[in-house]
């Protein structure tokens, strides 16, 4: 048996309990690594606003004090921005950047052209009308003019812009009808905006019927047919702009790293303000900042060293919380592990009872303190604990009968630190089983009787630990 002060500390019992309290650990870490990038926050953005005068500060002023080369950086990482503002809102907007490549919904619709009197036209002539009404329907369809009659007709029940669907619309030819006197119009994406193409063949129908300066005519259908297939050249454009994104965020990236001081803040108070950056930045008027200003930019401290911040931070909380119950677990002053029993006091362990569900524990401990029983011969033994009261009465008298039916006689003896007839009665048994409950049993008091048992030549069978 150690000493009462060498306590065995054993590192997978520790693990156990530091699982016990990961909530507690969990909370730390939350704890240290909020309050730590908390900190850093507060401390950098009072430094920022010490550093800013009270006074207000005209941007156009500052501009004009930086150098060429300020300028230039400054330009740059303002027109990369508005790249990528751009580009982003394009991205996220667009109805052709949602089309999958592999599987557009395309509708083709194949149309004639046919002069209204073509007896009174030579065949040169009537080929000459007809390449001008085919390029006057190409100029249309391409150029916006169709989307743009779709959208002020209100022909679809979303609403949606001129620009969104002139991307979803082409024309062409068939490479298996004469060219000359026949195109095709294909409309993609019509699963995603329903109706489009009866909106682009009913506003291609009403432009024909516009009375233009093109000679009279009247457009057939020859075939109209919806297929699902693959579109290389829509794949290509979605490839092409998912590559500008991301060359435009490195090209940002890149412009801020030359921005310092004055030109970063310059640059923060053009952003948040929201102005449109051509290739060279201009200011209108008087545009004031002051010092206050900057912390509605949202880049008083960068998220990097925020994130570095609150990583350490969590370390730290972590490090503390395993710190705190390392101690408590070394200077508990109740049973904390099966150490206690075991290496410390040099005990045997028979196993434990729980008190939810004592049946289906109770008969392996039995079984275990009838072993030892047998092999001392004993057959009766003194039950004692620290403490009878945090135990409860069932499981004594369970434990009780039970061993009683192994032909082993059970005796309850309380406060046999205190009381001396307690004392001589498990003196004249001269063998005990001890119950005890980890987390509520006092060490001192279980050392104590241990140590009692000691010294006066008193046989432990084990310990019979309850789980709460």
């Amino acid at each position: 048996m150690k000493s009462r002060n060498d306590r065995v500390i054993k590192v997978k019992e520790v693990m156990v309990y530091y699982i016990h309290h990961i909530i507690f650990i969990l909370a730390c870490l939350v704890i240290g690594g909020v309050g730590l990038a908390g900190l850093c926050y507060l401390k950098n953005a009072r430094e920022l606003e010490a550093e800013q005068t009270s006074a207000p500060v005209k941007l156009e002023d500052m501009y004009e004090n930086f150098t060429s080369e300020e300028k230039a950086a400054v330009s740059y990482a303002l027109y990369s921005y508005d790249r990528v503002r751009e580009m982003e809102q394009y991205i996220d907007e667009s109805v052709y950047m949602k089309l999958s490549p592999q599987h557009v919904t395309q509708t083709t619709v194949q149309y004639k052209v046919e002069l209204v009197n073509s007896e009174n036209y030579t065949y040169e002539e009537k080929l000459q009308l007809i390449n001008q009404i085919i390029i006057a329907y190409s100029v249309f369809i391409r150029d916006g003019g169709l989307s743009n009659q779709i959208v002020e007709e209100s022909l679809l029940k979303a609403d949606y812009t001129a620009e969104q669907i002139g991307e979803l619309l082409e024309m062409g030819y068939d490479p298996e009808v004469e060219a000359m006197t026949s195109f095709c119009l294909y409309v993609y994406g019509s699963d995603l905006v329903s109706g489009l193409d009866e909106a682009a063949m009913n506003a291609l129908e009403s432009y024909m019927n516009e009375g233009t300066s093109l000679a009279k005519h009247k457009l057939v259908i020859m075939n109209q047919h919806t297929e699902v297939l693959r579109n290389d050249a829509i794949y290509n454009n979605q490839r092409y702009m998912y590559t500008e994104r991301v060359s435009s965020n490195d090209r940002l990236k890149n412009a801020m790293k030359d921005l310092s001081g004055d030109t970063l803040y310059y640059y923060n108070e053009v952003v948040s303000a929201g102005e449109s950056i051509a290739d060279e930045v201009q200011t209108d008027g008087e545009v004031v900042a002051s010092s206050t200003d900057v912390n509605n930019s949202g880049t008083v401290v960068p998220k990097k060293k925020l994130l570095k911040y609150g990583i350490l931070g969590a370390l730290v909380g972590i490090i503390g919380a395993c710190g705190l119950l390392l101690l408590r677990y070394m200077f508990s002053s109740t049973i904390i592990a099966d150490t206690d029993y075991t290496a410390t006091m040099g005990m045997k362990l028979l196993g434990k009872i729980s008190e939810s569900d004592s049946g289906e524990t109770l008969p392996f401990v039995v079984a275990k303190a009838r072993l030892a029983c047998n092999k001392e011969d004993i057959s009766k033994l003194a039950l004692v604990s620290s403490d009878f009261s945090c135990i409860g009465e069932d499981i004594q008298k369970q434990l009780v009968q039970a061993l009683d039916k192994q032909g082993i006689e059970l005796i309850a003896i309380e406060d046999v630190l205190k009381d001396c007839d307690a004392m001589n009665r498990l003196f004249e048994i001269g063998d005990c089983l001890l119950l005890e409950k980890t987390g509520t049993s006092r060490y001192d008091k279980v050392y104590d009787i241990v140590e009692l048992c000691d010294e006066n030549s008193i046989g432990i069978v084990g310990v019979v630990d309850i789980e709460k």
